[in-house]
């Protein structure tokens, strides 16, 4: 018989197992050419993105925050990012 405390830290390991999965998988968009031939994929992880050419090989990623998306090279360096800005507020009455 296994002993509960045992038992009890499988099913614990088991649930952090499985929660780690299903916050790591990742959704995969197909990216075609205007010839309709496959150009690579994208990648999502919630928040990041990572972008993958026709062979596979890794070819840069982006991370999205509050206040915007940065992009980075195969080597991890900063390429640039965008801003997401709010919209114009109006003051006074109508």
């Amino acid at each position: 018989m296994i002993p509960t405390r045992t038992l009890m830290l499988v099913i614990a390991a088991l649930a952090i197992i499985l929660a780690t999965v299903w916050v790591a998988r990742a959704d995969q968009t197909a990216i075609y050419g205007s010839d309709g031939s496959y150009q690579g994929s994208v990648f999502t992880y919630g928040d990041r993105q990572t972008f993958v050419d026709r062979y596979g090989r890794f070819s840069g990623s982006s991370v999205t925050t509050n206040n915007g998306t940065s992009f980075f090279d195969t080597h991890g360096h900063f390429q640039g990012s965008t801003v997401h800005t709010a919209p114009a507020m109006r003051g006074g009455r109508r």
